[in-house]
């Protein structure tokens, strides 16, 4: 587990958050390695070698926003946390709190509740275990009605996508029992669903500080043959 931060470190990191958002060597780091993990995930599933690269890369744009969220809230959730924060224990709402430089503007402190602590709330609702969250994970990449796929790609994913839903459905009946296993697999789609409005939201705030506060628009230092996938 990395180590906690210094109250120092916090409030300087407070004031690169709110200064420089999206431009600090942590935030840059940060996102990097979360997309690079994104990845990672989709190539630990055996379809990923059977599908073309130019369907790979339709479905890293399609999910890795959605999937870095989810990846995001699980770890706050593990930590016992309502709003999203790191393991070294900075969270990103912080900022946007009465104490601190955006304290006076309700609609950004509304957007950035509704991305950075609103995501937590069906985590906290419905529970979710390690092995339900590994099989969430592999759904979301395997949806069969991404746009743009070509027709090869979608029958390979409604087998695939089929097969792990039923693996989800049965896990869950064994768990649980018919009918609190069927509920619960209704609620771990939803939070799927969810994880996409989720990672709007997170648009809709930098949008918001860009244009009010005049912030230079999130951008990342990559190389060139990896442009395609981080251009999401």
């Amino acid at each position: 587990m990395p180590k906690l931060i210094s109250s120092n470190e916090f409030y300087e990191l407070i004031a690169q958050f709110s200064g420089e958002i999206g431009q600090s060597s942590r935030g840059t780091k940060m996102i990097l390695v979360k997309k690079l993990l994104c990845i990672g995930i989709f190539k630990s599933l055996p379809i990923f070698t059977k599908l073309d690269v130019n369907d790979q890369i339709i479905i890293l744009k399609y999910v890795s926003r959605a999937v870095l969220l989810l990846c995001c809230c699980f770890v706050s959730y593990e930590l016992g946390s309502h709003t999203l924060i790191e393991k070294d224990g900075f969270y990103p709402m912080a900022p946007f709190s009465d104490e601190f430089s955006f304290k006076e503007d309700k609609t950004l402190f509304a957007l950035a509740n509704k991305a950075f602590s609103k995501p937590m709330e069906p985590f906290h609702r419905i529970g979710i275990s390690k092995e339900e969250f590994s099989l969430i994970l592999a759904i979301i990449y395997l949806n069969p009605d991404i746009p743009g796929l070509s027709e090869f790609a979608r029958d390979i994913l409604s087998i695939e996508f089929s097969f792990y839903s039923k693996m989800l459905l049965n896990y869950l009946h064994n768990k649980l029992g018919i009918d609190a296993g069927t509920k619960k697999y209704a609620e771990c789609f939803h939070l799927i669903s969810t994880s996409f409005i989720g990672a709007q939201n997170f648009t809709s705030l930098y949008l918001y500080q860009e244009s009010l506060y005049k912030r230079p628009p999130q951008s990342l230092k990559i190389p060139n043959s990896l442009k395609a996938i981080f251009s999401i």
